[in-house]
């Protein structure tokens, strides 16, 4: 057959539009959305054996339509005169009749034959079309969200300018902000301005505050007082100004967290707490904070006061927390794990028989309303009940050691959970792959094309094969600093794409050079100022200016090739673990709302697991050497030697300091966190062992990709061993 022709950068560019899959599963706020709340009814129907809604559906099929034929007949005097017309050219027909038939029935195979080819012809024509419209669609549908949220923004902000005197305008602006910081990961762009903003609102709420009697304070707009708890979910001008302040300093402090400023997320809760010390939103994510901070014994004494608080324990992700300090520091939490054993050995069969109580026969009756209700009910009862599940999975896991009630928690911690997703989409997830493959092909990167930057160190690689402890390594280097998952290069993909493809039209040969320079330059220096801006509010006053900073979103395994195009020179580390304990990991740990949901499936984990590997196998293929692979289990065995190959690989001089990585006090928001403090441990290796028949089908599934043949190929280090 014919080869494909090549594919310019400018439909690359269109075609790849959708593929960074960090932006295309935004994080966002619960969306009670028919398939979910579905999908929540089946499970519960199948688990509790209730019927929820009858699946009844009709179809309205009519009659089939009749069409009968007119016949039209002729006089007799005109049948004579035709029949003697007939007769005289009846014989010269019939000597032509068959040799007409044969014509006519070579014409009819030709068309069908033309026909045939022409549809094929337009089939292979619009198989790519097809996929850049499917591209297209999913990608307008994320721009409109961000276009959605500027323009909110943008007509908040306006309000504000012109009243700033309006705390309820300040706080509106202040919320919208952060609303796109949570759904627009672009490495943090408006975090300044929704701090700042934040800022000023409490300040003039504070001015009203000291304004008013101590009573008045506590009263909403109905002159009644309300529990601040209550009162979370009141609108604006409904609530106290007390509320007010107390919720204004609780965004603050999640505003800070968003942007890795964890200290200053601490404190203002802290101020939330001085002035409501019941509030459980900021008791809750203060402990979470202080987990990340690895202050232990604070976040479990924190953790205390929420149950204490909560009497129906209606916070399940209160469990979360104590289990991870519980592993990190057992003696943090008071009552240690018998008190969550204890506690959890009553609430998940109270919570089961409340998800069962909610669902009578006669579910289908009722208003709309009423209905959503009751299943946004099921779908809360449900996310606790995964959140206890889990926590009692933790306990099993780490401490009583029990294999099979360890696995029949997760199990049914990840039955709940699918029971709210809507289902895994593995046909776009192909597409995602497929495309990436076609494009970025031998070839496609122009000559001379991009920046001699090597500021970026980008690591990728599979969820939980060790990243972590890749970047605290190189971020134990006094010029290097670690940024985390808040990739400033992933959030202007979207600017480099559409500048790329205009400058690919322009006919100019240098259009496209000077776009990759512009945005190298944009990346390094935006990543730069917000180090710079976060280290200013640690009131750190000794903290070196870095020369290499670390990007671990690890889904730029997808976004390789553009990452070569602006940074040719910049080194990109492949972190590689062993494949079962891998995807083990992966599987057993709960990540925030996004694609990852679904590693919590086998057949879901298993084509995740495969397509990144295929990913790394295109890379080495397309760009040989451009990745660099570093071997997890090489750190853990080898650290002192792999950790100088590491910082040789940078291009800077060794410093003895970064093999005390695990002393620094840098806060890690990571699923790692608490891991990665120890330094380096080996109890992690193999540990899919324990769960070996459990795990047989998921091995199976990845196949080949099963075998551990990845090898370090740090220059250095390839050396070290040699010698």
């Amino acid at each position: 057959s014919d080869p494909e022709p090549p594919v310019s950068i400018a439909n690359a560019v269109i075609i790849y539009g959708l593929l960074p899959i960090a932006l295309l599963y935004l994080t966002s706020f619960v969306d009670w959305t028919n398939p979910v709340l579905q999908r929540a009814g089946v499970f519960v129907q199948q688990h509790y054996e209730h019927p929820i809604v009858p699946a009844v559906q009709t179809r309205n099929n009519g009659e089939p339509l009749e069409v009968k034929a007119s016949s039209q007949y002729l006089s007799g005097e005109q049948s004579e005169r035709l029949d003697k017309i007939k007769s005289i050219k009846n014989e010269e027909a019939s000597k032509t009749k068959h040799e007409n038939n044969e014509k006519v029935e070579q014409a009819r195979n030709a068309a069908h034959n033309d026909r045939h080819h022409r549809r094929k012809e337009e089939k292979a024509k619009q198989r790519k079309p097809e996929a850049h419209d499917r591209h297209k669609n999913v990608q307008n549908d994320r721009l409109s969200v961000v276009k959605s949220l500027d323009g909110k923004i943008n007509a908040l902000g306006i309000d504000f300018q012109n009243d700033p005197e309006d705390f309820y305008k300040a706080l509106a602006y202040a919320d919208a902000l952060r609303e796109r910081d949570i759904n627009v990961h672009d490495g943090g762009s408006i975090q300044a301005e929704s701090i700042q903003t934040y800022h000023t609102a409490i300040n003039l709420i504070k001015s009203k505050w000291y304004a008013m009697e101590e009573e008045t304070r506590l009263l909403n707009q109905d002159g009644r007082r309300l529990d601040i708890n209550q009162e979370l979910y009141l609108p604006q001008k409904s609530k106290s100004i007390q509320g007010l302040l107390v919720g204004a300093y609780s965004n603050l402090a999640m505003q800070y967290y968003m942007a890795n400023m964890f200290e200053q997320a601490v404190n203002m809760h802290d101020e939330a707490l001085e002035l409501e010390p019941n509030f459980m939103a900021s008791l809750l994510y203060r402990a979470d904070t202080l987990v990340i901070l690895g202050k232990y014994d604070d976040a479990g004494a924190a953790y205390s006061r929420v149950l204490e608080i909560d009497q129906d324990s209606e916070i399940a992700d209160v469990f979360s927390g104590i289990s991870k300090v519980l592993v990190a520091k057992e003696d943090s939490f008071s009552g240690g794990w018998d008190k969550m054993v204890d506690l959890l050995g009553k609430l998940i069969p109270v919570n089961e028989r409340k998800l069962k109580s909610i669902l009578p026969a006669d579910m289908a009756s009722g208003t709309a309303q009423s209905k959503q209700q009751r299943q946004q009910a099921q779908i809360i009862l449900m996310r606790n009940l995964k959140k206890m599940h889990l926590a009692m999975f933790s306990y099993h896991d780490h401490q009583s050691k029990d294999e099979t009630l360890a696995w029949n928690h997760l199990s049914m911690a990840y039955k709940y959970k699918m029971a709210t997703l809507p289902p895994f989409n593995a046909a776009q997830e192909d597409l995602k792959v497929d495309t990436i493959k076609k494009i970025f092909t031998h070839g496609f990167w122009p000559a001379g094309v991009g920046s001699d930057s090597k500021q970026p160190i980008f690591i990728i690689g599979f969820p939980r094969s060790g990243s972590t402890l890749l970047e605290r390594v190189l971020d134990s280097h006094p010029l290097i600093a670690g940024t985390g998952e808040d990739s400033v290069f992933n959030g202007m993909l979207d600017q480099i794409r559409n500048a790329l493809v205009n400058a690919s039209t322009e006919g100019d040969p240098n259009a496209i050079q000077r776009v990759v320079q512009q945005y190298a330059k944009k990346v390094d220096t935006t990543t730069h100022s917000r180090y710079m801006e976060i280290q200013r509010n640690l009131n750190d006053q000794h903290f070196e200016d870095p020369v290499r900073f670390v990007d671990k979103m690890l889904t730029n395994v997808s976004n390789v090739g553009f990452i070569h195009m602006l940074y040719p020179h910049a080194l990109i580390l492949h972190v590689a673990r062993e494949p079962m304990d891998t995807i083990f990991s992966a599987y057993k740990h709960e990540f925030p709302p996004g694609l990852l949901d679904y590693t919590c499936e086998f057949e879901s984990l298993a084509k995740l697991y495969n397509q990144y590997r295929d990913l790394i196998e295109h890379w080495d293929k397309v760009l040989p050497g451009r990745v660099t692979h570093v071997k997890y289990e090489d750190m853990v065995h080898d650290m002192p030697r792999l950790a100088k190959s590491v910082i040789d690989s940078t291009g800077l001089d060794w410093d003895d300091d970064v093999l005390n990585f695990h002393k620094k006090k840098h806060a890690v928001n990571t699923l790692s966190t608490t891991q990665v403090r120890k330094g380096v441990y080996k109890d992690s290796l193999q540990s899919w062992k324990r769960y070996e028949h459990n795990l047989a089908p998921l091995r199976e599934m990845i196949g080949t990709y099963a075998a551990n043949t990845f090898q370090t190929t740090l220059d250095s280090y390839k050396k070290i061993r040699r010698d």
